[in-house]
C-alpha cells in the first residue's frame, strides 16, 4: 500500500478501530475550508476570517456557514453572470451605434472595440482555468467581479474626459429662439468654407479619444476571464454527478434575462440627452428619435459597475471547498426539483456568449432605441422555454454520450434552417430622395443613378456628410432641409415647418412644405421577424446544456477546469474576436451614405437595409452550417467509439462500493498489516 493510500485511510477509518474521532473547532462550520485532498479530513484548517476581531470574526463565520450551500453559490453566479456579461455584452453591442456616432468610428472600429474583451480574456483563460482550480476559486471570481466593476467604470470616462460642444452645434436653441438655419438653401456664393484647427482635429476618426473605453473594455476581458470554468467545476465539486445537467440548467436560467435587461437598459440610458448633466434637453430642438440625438452610452457602464461592486463582495465568504451531500436536492421527479430550486431564489451562469453583432445590427437598419427593447422581450420566452426543455431532456440522457451528440446535431441542423429563413424577413429601405430613391419632382428628369444633387437644389450650396432628415409633404424623406430645396423656416409654438422647398412636388390641395424628422415607415414583417428571434433564441439555449455536458463528460475530472479554459480560448480565437471585426467589414459594405467633415469620412449615417440583411444573415448562416458540420463530425467520432456506461452512474457504483463495511474493514486489515 502506497503512502498516500495510508494517509488517506488514516483519519477515514477511526471510528472502526474503536478510537475517539478527533474534535472538531466549534468555531468551523460544516463547509469552511478543508484541506485541497477531496474527501479527507484534516485538523489544518484556514481562518475563514482573518484580521478580523473576536466579534467579528464570529459573525463572518456564521455568514460563511449559512452561505456555504451550492444553491447559494448558485444564485449568487448568476446576479455576478447578469453584471459580467451583460454590460461588455449585450449593453455595449447595444450602444455601439451612439459611440460610433459620438467618435465618429467606422463600423471595422467599433467592431475591434467589440472584441477587445474576448482579446484580453483569451490572454488568460487557460492559465487561469488550470491554475485557478488549485486556489481559492470563489475568492479568485470575486476578485474577478470587482475587475470587471473597474473595466465598466473605467469605459464611461471618455464621456468626462473630452468636450462634446462640437456635436451640439445647431442642435441648441439660440436666444431668439429659432434653430440655425445653416442646413437651409442658400443661393449665395459657393461653399467654400475654410475648417478652423478645432473642426479639423474634430473630423474624421476620434478612436484616439476612445482609449479609456479600450482599457476598460480590456479589463473587463481580463475580469471574465476564468469566470465559466471556476464556477463550473465548483458547483460540479458539490452535487452529485448525475443531478449536475439540471444543476446547470438552473445556474444557467438568468441568462434569459441578460438580453432583456441589457436592451431595456440601453433604451432607458439612450433616451436621456449624453450631456444631461451639464445641458439643458429642453433647450434642445431634437429628441431621441432623431439621428442626430446622442444619448447617455455611458450611464449604463457607471449603472454596471456599482452592481458588480455589490455581488462581488459576497463571493469572498464561500468556503474553498464545499463537501458532496445528497441532501441539497432530491430529483425524484422533474416538476418537483424545479419547483424547490426555483422557490429559492436559484440564480445562473451565463454561458460563452450572447451574439454581440445583433444589437448593433438593430440599430443601424432601425432607427430608434425601442426596438432593441421588442427584441430583448422576443428573447426571452424562447430563451426561457429552450433552456429549461434542454436542461430537463439532458438530464433525461443520464451521460448517454451519443444522445447528447445526436441532440446537439438535431438542433443545429434546425438552427440553420431558421436563420436561412431570416435573411428574407426584414423592412424595406425608406424613400430617402438621392440615396434611395430619385427626387420626385415634376421637373426633375432622373438620372441613371442616385444622387443627391439635383435640378431642383443645383442652386443651392448643400453641404454633403450631414444626415439630418426633414420629411416632404411627398412622404419623401430628404437628407436635410437644403437638398430638399427648402428656403424658409416658420416655428408656431412647438411645431417647425420649412416652406419654399422647390424639391417637393406641391399637391393639388397642399404646398411644397417639409418638418424635421424622418417619414414615418410601415414594416409588415417586423412580427414575424421578432417570433423568428424567440425560436432562434430557444434553439441556441436547448442546445447548450448537451453540447456542454458532451465535452464536460468527456475528459477526466481533474481536467475539466483546464478542458473548459481550452475550449473557451479556442471559441475566442475562432469566433468572438474576429467575428465582431468580420461583420464590422460587411456592414461597411453596405453604407449608403457616409459622414463628412473636413475631408473626412467618419461614421455612416445611411444603410441599405435589403442588403445589410441579406449580407449579415447570409455571413451567419454560412458560419452555423459549418458549426453543425463540426458537430456532424463529432457524433460520428462518438458512434464509432465503444459504447461505456455513463460517468454517472460508474461514480455512483464507486460511491457505493467505498461505502460497504466489509470492503473498509479489509482495506483497514491491509493498513494496519503493512504498518506492522
Amino acid at each position: 500500500m502506497t503512502t498516500d493510500q495510508k494517509d488517506a485511510l488514516q483519519p477515514k477509518y477511526h471510528h472502526l478501530r474503536g478510537e475517539e474521532p478527533p474534535k472538531h473547532n466549534a468555531d468551523v462550520g460544516a463547509h469552511d475550508f478543508i484541506s485541497e485532498d477531496e474527501g479527507d479530513w484534516s485538523p489544518r484548517r484556514e481562518s475563514p476570517c482573518p484580521g478580523f476581531g473576536a466579534r467579528s470574526r464570529a459573525v463572518c463565520r456564521r455568514l460563511m456557514r449559512a452561505v456555504a450551500h451550492p444553491n447559494t453559490f448558485v444564485l449568487m453566479m448568476g446576479l455576478l453572470y447578469l453584471g459580467v456579461y451583460g454590460c461588455s455584452g449585450i449593453y455595449l453591442s447595444a450602444v455601439i451605434s451612439t459611440i460610433e456616432k459620438r467618435f465618429q468610428l467606422k463600423s471595422s472600429e467599433s467592431g475591434l472595440l467589440m472584441s477587445l474583451n474576448d482579446i484580453s480574456a483569451l490572454c488568460g483563460v487557460l492559465f487561469v482555468a488550470h491554475i485557478g482550480g488549485k486556489y481559492h476559486r470563489p475568492r479568485i471570481i470575486g476578485i474577478s467581479g470587482l475587475v470587471v466593476a473597474l473595466g465598466s467604470f473605467m469605459s464611461a470616462l471618455p464621456q468626462f474626459l473630452y468636450d462634446n460642444s462640437m456635436d451640439l452645434e445647431g442642435l441648441v436653441v439660440s436666444e431668439d429662439g429659432n434653430r440655425s438655419e445653416e442646413l437651409l438653401c442658400d443661393s449665395g456664393t459657393a461653399n467654400a468654407t475654410v475648417c478652423t484647427a478645432d473642426e479639423i482635429e474634430a473630423s474624421g476618426s476620434q478612436l484616439s479619444k476612445t482609449w479609456a473605453l479600450i482599457i476598460g473594455q480590456l479589463l473587463a476581458g481580463l475580469g471574465s476571464t476564468g469566470l465559466s470554468p471556476l464556477a463550473v467545476t465548483y458547483v460540479d465539486d458539490a452535487v452529485e454527478k448525475s443531478l449536475l445537467p439540471m444543476y446547470l440548467a438552473l445556474m444557467w436560467l438568468p441568462i434569459t434575462i441578460v438580453p432583456l435587461v441589457g436592451f431595456s437598459l440601453s433604451g432607458y440610458c439612450l433616451s436621456i440627452f449624453a450631456d444631461y448633466y451639464k445641458t439643458d434637453a429642453a433647450h434642445l430642438e431634437i429628441g431621441p428619435k432623431d439621428p442626430q440625438w446622442q444619448g447617455a452610452w455611458w450611464l449604463g457602464f457607471v449603472i454596471y459597475g456599482c452592481y458588480l461592486c455589490l455581488v462581488s463582495v459576497p463571493c469572498f465568504f464561500f468556503p474553498r471547498k464545499m463537501h458532496k451531500s445528497k441532501s441539497y436536492c432530491c430529483f425524484s421527479g422533474v416538476p418537483d426539483c424545479c419547483t424547490a430550486l426555483m422557490g429559492k431564489g436559484q440564480g445562473g451562469q451565463f454561458t460563452e456568449d450572447v451574439s454581440m453583432t445583433g444589437g448593433a445590427i438593430s440599430h443601424k437598419t432601425l432607427h430608434g432605441e425601442p426596438l432593441s427593447v421588442v427584441k430583448g422581450f422576443a428573447h426571452l420566452p424562447g430563451s426561457l422555454l429552450g433552456l429549461m426543455l434542454g436542461g430537463i431532456v439532458t438530464w433525461r440522457l443520464t451521460g448517454n454520450q451519443r444522445g447528447y451528440s445526436f441532440l446537439t446535431l438535431a438542433v443545429h441542423s434546425l438552427a440553420v434552417l431558421v436563420f436561412f429563413i431570416l435573411m428574407f424577413l426584414g423592412c424595406p429601405n425608406n424613400d430617402v430622395a438621392g440615396l434611395t430613391t430619385h427626387y420626385k419632382v415634376l421637373n426633375h428628369t432622373a438620372t441613371n443613378g442616385l444622387d443627391l444633387y439635383s435640378a431642383c437644389n443645383m442652386n443651392c450650396t448643400c453641404e454633403k456628410g450631414v444626415y439630418s432628415p426633414v420629411c416632404g409633404s411627398d412622404n419623401v424623406t430628404y437628407a436635410t432641409a437644403c437638398f430638399a430645396g427648402c428656403q424658409t423656416l416658420t416655428k408656431n409654438q412647438s411645431q417647425t415647418t420649412l416652406e419654399d422647398c422647390s424639391c417637393i412636388d406641391p399637391s393639388e390641395t397642399t404646398s411644397s412644405f417639409a418638418v424635421p424628422g424622418d417619414c414615418p415607415s410601415s414594416c409588415a414583417l417586423l412580427i414575424p421577424y421578432v417570433i423568428m428571434v424567440g425560436v432562434t433564441a430557444a434553439l441556441g439555449f436547448f442546445a447548450f446544456n448537451p453540447s456542454f455536458m458532451m465535452y464536460f463528460r468527456s475528459v477526466l475530472e481533474k481536467d475539466r477546469s483546464l478542458a473548459m479554459g481550452v475550449k473557451s480560448f479556442l471559441s475566442k480565437t475562432l469566433g468572438f474576436i474576429p467575428g465582431p471585426v468580420i461583420f464590422g467589414a460587411i456592414i461597411e459594405t453596405q453604407c449608403s451614405y457616409w459622414q463628412e467633415s473636413c475631408q473626412e469620412t467618419g461614421e455612416c449615417l445611411l444603410y441599405d437595409r435589403p442588403g445589410l440583411r441579406l449580407a449579415m444573415m447570409g455571413l451567419t448562416t454560412a458560419f452555423r452550417l459549418l458549426a453543425t458540420l463540426s458537430f456532424c463530425v463529432s457524433a460520428l467520432f462518438v458512434l464509432k467509439s465503444p459504447k461505456t456506461p455513463s460517468i454517472e452512474k460508474a461514480d455512483g457504483n464507486k460511491e457505493e462500493k467505498a461505502k460497504n463495511p466489509e470492503e473498509l474493514m479489509e482495506m483497514l486489515q491491509t493498513f494496519r498489516e503493512t504498518e506492522v
